[in-house]
């Protein structure tokens, strides 16, 4: 059996309930697994169950080999393969783990990645030797995609943290939006606010202000070295 791997914390991710009618739901509502159970699932998962949409509109779905890394699944494909070229059509994906019991389902886009990237390459080689107990390989006919969650909820993503940690979260946050992850970030903290695209101030619950940023700031731009708190 592969050997297991657990998650590491995570503090930007928000746990909730799926949207589903009221029958349907709990009664034990406040009780959710944590996200590191999730993406220990993910992680640990042999195989992973792709669904796109041909250009038709026809579902199709394949298991496929993968892997969870950075926040981000991995898998590849032949080129002209039926995936890939519903996904050339049409990135949206969801992708299912195998069980029906324990269930972790991630939707998002799967965006080609760059396997020539030593550091990228080194971690995909790393964790399938880890995983199926082979390297990782990479044919000419072949295509590696990374497919991130689409939205990512985030409640002070940078509380407790030290400034330079800090500023790495807010670099990490921001390379996913530059790739087409929404934000959504709550925060009492206005320079964590002002490198985000858009502020939304609320004032006892009512909408204050939206605002769009013009003078947006980049994560290594820490005010006198440090975040502010």
């Amino acid at each position: 059996m592969p050997k297991t791997k657990s998650a590491a914390p995570s503090s930007n991710v928000k746990v909730g309930i799926p949207h589903m009618p009221p029958m349907y739901t709990s009664q034990h509502k406040k009780q959710f697994f944590p996200w590191t159970h999730a993406e220990e699932r993910l992680i640990n998962s042999r195989s992973y169950w792709i669904c796109t949409a041909r250009p038709d509109g026809r579902p199709h779905s394949i298991p496929v080999w993968g892997m969870w890394v950075d926040g981000a699944l991995y898998f590849g494909t032949a080129r002209d393969a039926r995936k890939a070229k519903n996904i050339a059509h049409n990135p949206a994906v969801s992708v299912h783990l195998e069980s029906g019991d324990d269930v972790v389902i991630l939707e998002g886009k799967a965006i080609e990645a760059d396997v020539s990237e030593k550091k990228l390459r080194a971690n995909l080689d790393r964790e399938c030797k880890r995983k199926y107990k082979m390297p990782l390989l990479v044919m000419p006919e072949s295509v590696c995609y990374r497919a991130r969650p689409r939205i990512v909820l985030g409640d002070e993503p940078t509380g407790n943290l030290d400034s330079r940690t800090g500023l790495e979260i807010i670099a990490l946050l921001r390379e996913l939006n530059d790739e087409g992850v929404t934000l959504v970030l709550v925060t009492h903290d206005e320079y964590v606010a002002r490198h985000a695209r858009r502020i939304i101030r609320l004032f006892d619950g009512v909408l204050e202000r939206d605002e769009m940023v013009t003078d947006r700031l980049h994560a290594a731009e820490p005010q006198g070295g440090q975040l502010h708190r």
